[in-house]
C-alpha cells in the first residue's frame, strides 16, 4: 500500500510539473520588435500578394503609347464636352479605372502642365512591398500597431513607358511622375494581435 500511495504521489507532481511547462511556454511568446515586424509582414506579403493603387502623372506621350500598346483609348463626352483617356480591358491589369465622383466626369482628363506640357494623374496597379519598419505603439498587453515605409512594386509597362518617352517638366511640385516614382515611399499602417502561437496581422494598410 505504502508504494502504490508513492506512486500516486510521484504521478501527481509530474503531471503538475508538465502542466506548469506549458503554461510558461505559452506566456514566454516574444513581444513584437521591429525585426520580427518585418519579417511577418514580408511574409503576409510573399502570401496575400496585396496591391496598392499608386497615384502618378503620366504625359500625354505616355497616354499615346499606352493607346497604341492597348491599354488606353479615347474618352468623350460630347455633353459636357470633355475628352481624354481611359482605359480598355487590357489596360486594366495595369492601370486603376478613373473614380468619376472624384474626377468630376473628366476620367485622365489632359491638363496643362509646367513648361505647356500636357500631363494627368492616373493609378497604376502595384504590388505592395515594405521598405522598413518606423514605429510600434503598444495598445495593451496583446495589440501592436505598426508603422512602416512601403515601396511599390511597379508593372512593367512603366518601365517601357521611361525608356521610350523623353521626361517633361511637371505643373505639380512634390507629386511624383513616373520618372520619381521609385524613389518615392508611402506610408502604410499594420495592426498585430497576439494568440496562443504568436503574432498575426489582424489589419494592414498601405
Amino acid at each position: 500500500m505504502k508504494k502504490l500511495a508513492i506512486k500516486v504521489v510521484i504521478s501527481a507532481v509530474d503531471i503538475f510539473a508538465a502542466f506548469l511547462i506549458f503554461v510558461l511556454i505559452g506566456c514566454a511568446q516574444p513581444d513584437l520588435d521591429q525585426s520580427l515586424a518585418m519579417e511577418l509582414i514580408k511574409k503576409y506579403e510573399k502570401e496575400e500578394q496585396p496591391e496598392c493603387s499608386v497615384p502618378t502623372y503620366l504625359q500625354e506621350e505616355h497616354l499615346i503609347l499606352g493607346m497604341k500598346r492597348g491599354f488606353f483609348k479615347r474618352f468623350e463626352n460630347k455633353i459636357l464636352n470633355i475628352k481624354g483617356f481611359i482605359p480598355t480591358d487590357k489596360g486594366k491589369h495595369y492601370f486603376v479605372d478613373w473614380e468619376i465622383k472624384q474626377a468630376m466626369l473628366d476620367p485622365y482628363g489632359i491638363r496643362i502642365c509646367r513648361g505647356g506640357w500636357t500631363c494627368t494623374q492616373i493609378y497604376i496597379r502595384a504590388k505592395c512591398r515594405i521598405k522598413k519598419v518606423t514605429g510600434i505603439t503598444k495598445e495593451g498587453e496583446t495589440k501592436r500597431v505598426v508603422e512602416f515605409e512601403s515601396k511599390p512594386e511597379l508593372p512593367e509597362i512603366i518601365n517601357e513607358f521611361r525608356s521610350e518617352v523623353m521626361p517633361r517638366p511637371l505643373l505639380f511640385d512634390g507629386q511624383s511622375d513616373i520618372y520619381s516614382l521609385s524613389e518615392k515611399s508611402f506610408a502604410g499602417t499594420a495592426v498585430f494581435q497576439l494568440y496562443e502561437d504568436g503574432w498575426r496581422i489582424t489589419d494592414i494598410s498601405y
